[in-house]
């Protein structure tokens, strides 16, 4: 692969895992999918959204997913969340942020109808628990449109494509209106339970 492009998996020695790939840039994009498709970086997915990134004025990108267990659909996750996976990725975003070497302003989300997929209610509890910890960010979030139930589209090959203004605070809202959500409980970024 010719791009410098960084791929980091948690645990490293775990080939079931991508938490995050990214480019570095001077204008970086926290871009959040709903879980990787595959052990290798694919060029083709890769492609789209360094295109779509750049077409909307970002020259970085950092991928996450709200689920970081590889398997070429969401409907072929688990069932049964491995919560131990689940915190350390969802703590892994916000730390990222945290840290701000990206310096990060704008987030987009292209998860599509993927998070309503069967029994996984952790996908919606990802995008909840993500949202209530970006709130203290203040950060953009952008779609490249929505699909009839409100979800952030994934991109598509096709032409341009510009980003939206997604309401992240009202899609947050609703999953925490028809979806179990588990309190958790926070002492310096460390949960109790």
């Amino acid at each position: 692969m010719d791009r410098e492009t960084e791929i980091h998996k948690i645990p490293k020695n775990n080939d079931e895992v991508v938490n995050f790939i990214f480019k570095k840039g001077k204008n970086n994009l926290l871009c959040i999918g709903v879980n990787p498709k595959s052990k290798e970086i694919n060029n083709h997915s890769i492609d789209i959204i360094e295109r779509i990134a750049s077409e909307n004025g970002f020259d970085g990108w950092f991928i996450v997913n709200l689920y970081p267990k590889i398997e070429e659909s969401a409907s072929l996750l688990e069932i049964d969340v491995n919560e131990k996976l689940f915190w350390e990725n969802i703590n892994g975003i916000d730390t990222v942020i945290r840290r701000n070497q990206f310096e990060f302003k704008t987030v987009w989300l292209n998860w599509g109808s993927e998070i309503n997929s069967f029994n996984q209610i952790y996908l919606k509890q990802s995008a909840y628990y993500l949202f209530e910890r970006f709130e203290r960010y203040k950060l953009d979030y952008v779609s490249i449109g929505e699909d009839i139930n409100g979800n952030p589209l994934i991109p598509q090959i096709s032409n341009h494509q510009k980003f939206q203004k997604f309401d992240y605070k009202n899609y947050a809202k609703k999953i925490k209106s028809t979806t179990k959500i588990l309190p958790q409980i926070l002492l310096n970024g460390y949960e109790f339970k």
